[in-house]
């Protein structure tokens, strides 16, 4: 879970990095990672990264919207 999460989070900055006609996707797939990180928070009851990562979904969120 810790490792798809990370490459889920350095997929979307580098999809939102290069700018170009996907990088929409970019906010998809942090929020796959978000998704990930939230599951790894509970399981290592790690309340900071859980509170960061419920915040983070909601700029994913927001993201996604403004995307589409």
């Amino acid at each position: 879970m810790e490792w798809l999460a990370a490459s889920f989070g350095v997929l979307g900055a580098a999809l939102l990095a290069l700018h170009f006609e996907y990088s929409g996707w970019g906010f998809a797939a942090f929020l796959v990672s978000n998704t990930c990180w939230i599951v790894w928070g509970i399981r290592a009851k790690a309340s900071g990264l859980l509170f960061q990562q419920v915040a983070f979904t909601f700029t994913s969120l927001y993201g996604i919207c403004q995307w589409l």
